[in-house]
């Protein structure tokens, strides 16, 4: 919940110009703005003819109905959304949003071809108790095994993955606390090998998230289990974004 509409369009034109600096086939940038600017800015991606695709930080579980201040999936396709974040932490903190829940909002995802960000992670005291890849690795079987079946029918490779995951340890988000790139390779080892099993016949998306910035992008991205990285706070302004991004293109 930040930026106004106009700072929002000032970043999303900034990350626009990057890609078309630094195109390149295999990869992916996606920005998930305020509900109230998806029309906007994908109005502007669309004239920029920009590869760059929306995800909305939410969505109802609900198809439609008396569901007052809700978004539907059908909603968001008809903004052009491409894919909406599941299970975030805020979500789970702040409105304690549990598995039934998240598993709702993913089912209301697949069935509308929305790409379900599906985010997990251990807080503090999980991973002092060092139990933090039996924790991750139960949170990925809860929120994927209800729909393994379905995604294992669709069809492989297409161009976008039918769902990805984000491991965004708690205590690391927003707090300048990062994980040593072993403890990075270990969760994701063991979440690449439990997806590798889950889904056989997809490359599921593996994304890193947690205090990411441009002195530590390079090295995590150069995991071998790490696909991606979900940006927070660095994320909200160009002067620290694109020095992250540039650092993604070394």
């Amino acid at each position: 919940m930040n930026l106004s509409l106009n700072e929002a369009e000032d970043l999303a034109q900034g990350i626009i110009h990057f890609i078309k600096e630094t195109s390149s086939p295999t990869s992916c940038y996606f920005i998930a703005p305020p509900f109230p600017f998806l029309d906007r800015l994908q109005t502007l991606i669309l004239s920029q003819k920009s590869s760059l695709l929306l995800v909305a930080q939410d969505v109802s579980a609900h198809e439609k109905g008396a569901f007052t201040g809700e978004v539907s999936a059908l909603h968001l396709k008809e903004f052009g959304v491409k894919g909406v974040l599941i299970g975030h932490s805020e979500r789970r903190h702040y409105h304690q949003e549990k598995t039934n829940l998240l598993q709702q909002k993913t089912s209301q995802c697949l069935s509308n071809d929305l790409i379900p960000i599906l985010c997990l992670g251990e807080n503090l005291q999980t991973r002092e108790t060092l139990n933090t890849i039996s924790f991750v690795l139960n949170q990925l079987q809860e929120m994927c095994l209800p729909f393994q079946e379905n995604i294992k029918s669709l069809p492989s490779p297409s161009l976008l993955p039918p769902l990805m995951i984000a491991y965004e340890p708690l205590w690391a988000i927003g707090t300048g606390h990062v994980p040593s790139l072993d403890e990075i390779r270990e969760v994701h080892k063991n979440l690449k090998n439990a997806l590798k099993s889950l889904f056989p016949n997809h490359n599921i998306p593996l994304l890193y998230g947690g205090s990411v910035t441009d002195k530590n992008i390079f090295d995590i991205l150069k995991l071998s289990d790490v696909d991606g990285a979900l940006i927070g706070g660095a994320s909200l302004s160009l002067k620290t974004f694109l020095p992250l991004l540039k650092e993604t293109r070394r």
